[in-house]
């Protein structure tokens, strides 16, 4: 089965409505979903789980964080790729992150397109 659907966790709407527009301009064969939380992420992942090609989590989220999200998609789903997003995440836990979540990638907040794109695109394409 093609796994074509990307999934974006952000607290932030207009940093989902950035990043979602952002990769739907590369990525047009890909179905984008967006959430605010985890808690809802997970709805979408027993929903959608074996059709979704990468998640992108933002590490600092109301309720559940992120790592907590991405060690829960890298048990039930290990086959999604992984990549935390965030402008706060202590080094320390980007290496148990990396370890427990089996994390593909790590993008700091504010992006360049150039370094999303370098990221993404080996994941991806």
């Amino acid at each position: 089965m093609n796994r074509l659907e990307i999934l974006l966790v952000d607290d932030e709407a207009i940093i989902l409505l950035s990043l979602k527009m952002e990769l739907k301009r590369r990525y047009k064969q890909y179905t984008i979903h967006t959430t605010l939380n985890a808690e809802h992420a997970f709805d979408i992942l027993t929903q959608k789980g074996n059709i979704i090609a990468l998640i992108i989590s933002d590490w600092l989220l109301p309720g559940i964080k992120g790592d907590e999200l991405l060690i829960h998609v890298n048990t039930h789903y290990p086959e999604i790729k992984k990549v935390l997003i965030s402008g706060q995440a202590p080094d320390d836990v980007l290496s148990d992150i990396k370890e427990l979540a089996g994390l593909d990638s790590y993008i700091s907040k504010p992006w360049n397109s150039n370094e999303l794109f370098s990221i993404l695109d080996p994941l991806l394409l």
